[in-house]
């Protein structure tokens, strides 16, 4: 899976964001008719365009358009679908009067509601969530922090696998250099989620971000021991 992404403040209200996802599946053999009879290769790829503006002090609210294009190598004859979804979503930022230096932030989204994707004559909602989540933000020193985070979501469509998950995590970053991340992800593996951990690391350091996690799971998690790494850079 690759991203690339990044956006581009406008004004000191504005800003205007982008970014390309590329799934590239491995190559198999593909049973047709219960014949093996071709090796075929997948394909998947989305196109984001949004904008965000901040309506008053602290308060902002963001959408973005998607494209979606999904080749799954003519199987069944199927050819290429496509379709178009966007998000919308809200958030604010404040602070703990009572205690200095602690920073909150709130969010709402609600993500991938748009058009059906069709395959062959079957055509498939994409799964739309609805996702409320915050944070806090606890300073020990000018060089030394603790952010927690929590959010909790809900699948409501495809309707027939409806469900909720919760997300927790904490970082600890130290000396404004390296960040120490974990957390844990509940999700119905009834309805297609599943539960797991992640672990990871991040170093800043003059605008570079270089960060990697793990995920840790039971063997019955397909994606166990997936591991992402991502480049970034702050102007």
């Amino acid at each position: 899976l690759n991203t690339i992404g990044g956006y581009y403040k406008l004004n000191q209200r504005s800003a205007i964001l982008g970014g390309f996802r590329y799934f590239n599946y491995p190559s198999f053999k593909a049973i047709e008719e219960g014949v093996i009879n071709r090796t075929i290769r997948p394909k998947e790829f989305a196109i984001d365009l949004g904008y965000a503006y901040e309506i008053f002090e602290n308060f902002a609210l963001s959408a973005t358009v998607r494209y979606i294009y999904s080749d799954m190598g003519n199987l069944g004859g199927a050819k290429a679908a496509s379709a178009v979804a966007g998000d919308i979503g809200a958030s604010y930022k404040g602070n703990i009067n009572l205690l200095q230096g602690i920073i909150w932030t709130a969010g709402l989204q609600v993500s991938n509601f748009g058009s059906k994707i069709k395959y062959l004559k079957t055509k498939e909602d994409l799964p739309m969530l609805a996702k409320l989540g915050g944070s806090i933000t606890m300073p020990f020193s000018d060089k030394h922090k603790l952010m927690i985070i929590a959010d909790g979501g809900y699948r409501v469509m495809p309707s027939d696998v409806e469900s909720f998950n919760v997300s927790a995590g904490a970082e600890y970053t130290i000396a404004n250099l390296v960040m120490i991340r974990g957390g844990y992800h509940y999700g119905d593996e009834k309805k297609g989620d599943f539960c797991f951990a992640t672990a990871g690391l991040g170093v800043n350091y003059k605008g570079v971000h270089l960060d990697f996690s793990w995920l840790i799971a039971g063997a019955d998690n397909l994606a166990r021991n997936t591991f992402w790494a991502s480049l970034g850079y702050s102007f």
